[in-house]
């Protein structure tokens, strides 16, 4: 395993938060636009996510 200077697990960090945080709020959005499946609405948003 490669050894990561100090920077780079920075913007490894940085990166992972952002994606948690984008795929939080965007299951909270279908989650708040549509009540009836939480489950289904929250794997369409990961799967928009990664699409993108």
């Amino acid at each position: 395993m490669p050894h990561l200077s100090p920077m780079n697990w920075l913007m490894a960090i940085l990166s992972f938060w952002l994606i948690i945080s984008l795929i939080m709020s965007s299951n909270w959005w279908s989650q708040s636009n549509s009540f009836s499946c939480p489950k289904l609405s929250s794997s369409k948003s990961l799967s928009k996510s990664w699409n993108w």
